[in-house]
């Protein structure tokens, strides 16, 4: 049985909002949208509010980008990047997004990501993001005392 996944869909441009929200359509098994943002600060509202599993999100957007949204999170939900702009890709896989998708979204792609998705999305309900920056801080500092590579 899929683990159903609530989504918001996070886009400025209207078209391919609408795109995005259409091929979804047909992956309900998978992914439900619960809601929609237009720009980062409603994002930020609406993830805080409603702290989905999933996220769908845009990088370049008027008021904050996709990254600028992500540091100011308290709840990490799971992140698939569309965007038209490949020169984030890097700095979107450093921040252990599950995705990343070229605009315009096509069908296969996306049913990519959704399979992705399924086998190493997971819910991060309740974890303190600073507390696991904590985490790995000390880890780095473990890692130069051991002695192996």
């Amino acid at each position: 049985m899929n683990r159903l996944f609530k989504a918001i869909v996070i886009d400025d441009e209207p078209a391919a909002h609408r795109l995005l929200k259409s091929l979804l359509l047909e992956h309900t098994d998978t992914v439900e949208v619960i809601a929609e943002a237009g720009n980062g600060n409603e994002a930020l509202r609406l993830i805080q509010e409603m702290k989905p599993d999933l996220i769908f999100l845009d990088i370049q957007m008027p008021d904050l980008t996709g990254f600028e949204v992500i540091e100011k999170l308290n709840h990490q939900p799971n992140i698939i990047f569309t965007t038209a702009y490949e020169q984030y890709a890097i700095k979107a896989f450093e921040t252990f997004s599950i995705d990343y998708i070229l605009k315009p979204i096509r069908e296969e792609r996306l049913f990519q990501s959704i399979e992705k998705l399924k086998n190493f999305g997971k819910v991060n309900r309740g974890i303190d993001i600073g507390n696991i920056k904590e985490i790995i801080e000390q880890l780095h500092a473990l890692k130069k005392l051991l002695p192996f590579p």
